[in-house]
């Protein structure tokens, strides 16, 4: 009789522990994955992207560099600015996930808005136009018009 009740003692034990272990153990992955979890989330705010930003006279070839335009980004989780080089290019760190407004002047250009998002290190390429000037495209479209007024149908 006192040997079974050891025996009944001892599987009461190792079931005890077990059940224990297994919710240690169980706790341990909840905290784990969770810690994962928020790793993913915060890990690309992290980062910034470098995004190259070159700028060009729109004369055809777009082989001119406009010097000294101004070019601003907004959004994600703040702002950056930079002037071009005689290259027409500057490079803006802007954070990676993030969506951003960028604005582009320069004196005597018309000014160039548009929005993105950075992915990863970018390369952008603009062809300016001069105020008071179309591009290409433009007047080619308005010739188009204008012989279609001329046409008689």
């Amino acid at each position: 009789m006192k040997r079974m009740k050891i025996i009944i003692l001892m599987i009461l034990l190792m079931i005890v522990t077990t059940y224990t272990i297994g919710i240690a153990a169980e706790s341990v992955l909840i905290k784990k994955q969770d810690d994962d979890f928020s790793n993913e989330i915060s890990q690309p705010l992290l980062f910034d992207a470098e995004i190259t930003f070159t700028v060009v006279i729109d004369d055809g070839c777009g082989c001119n560099p406009i010097e000294g335009a101004l070019i601003k980004a907004y959004g994600g989780s703040g702002y950056d600015e930079g002037v071009t080089d005689e290259n027409g290019t500057v490079i803006l760190r802007l954070e990676i996930n993030a969506e951003y407004t960028v604005e582009i002047t320069a004196a005597d250009y018309r000014r160039i808005l548009f929005d993105f998002n950075v992915i990863d290190d970018q390369y952008f390429v603009f062809q300016m136009i001069k105020k008071g000037t179309s591009s290409q495209a433009v007047q080619l479209y308005e010739n188009f018009i204008n012989k279609l007024l001329e046409t008689k149908f």
